[in-house]
């Protein structure tokens, strides 16, 4: 059976504000652990670099289309294992949270029915 373990940490920030950090910490299957898609995007002003932005959990097609990590190449969009996020709303950082769960769930699924493995299954685990 195919297996994604999420883990997750949930904390406040100086400003009393919620953040919501998380990161793949076990695969099986060869499923790659960088399932989350970034973005470079320019700073403004224009010669200060660029800002990595998390845009998606990455779909079966995203696994193949991006590369692992930031890379020079021509596209933008690129995968890593993690992403961090704060949020002002409790309840909408849940939401988030739910359809992260569900989009790689579904990612997940899609990549043991296309090698012909059992039924695959996300868990997760919550650190304090």
């Amino acid at each position: 059976m195919a297996k994604v373990v999420l883990s997750k940490r949930l904390t406040l920030t100086e400003d009393s504000r919620h953040r919501l950090r998380v990161w793949v910490s076990e695969t099986s299957h060869n499923i790659p652990g960088t399932l989350f898609v970034y973005q470079q995007i320019p700073v403004v002003p224009l010669d200060s670099g660029l800002n990595q932005l998390f845009v998606h959990v990455a779909s079966y097609a995203d696994l193949g289309d991006y590369p692992e990590n930031a890379s020079g190449d021509d596209s933008p969009f690129f995968r890593l294992h993690h992403f961090d996020l704060v949020f002002d709303s409790l309840a909408y950082l849940e939401q988030t949270w739910q359809r992260v769960h569900r989009m790689v769930q579904h990612t997940t699924e899609d990549i043991a029915k296309l090698n012909g493995l059992e039924p695959a299954v996300v868990e997760e685990l919550v650190l304090r």
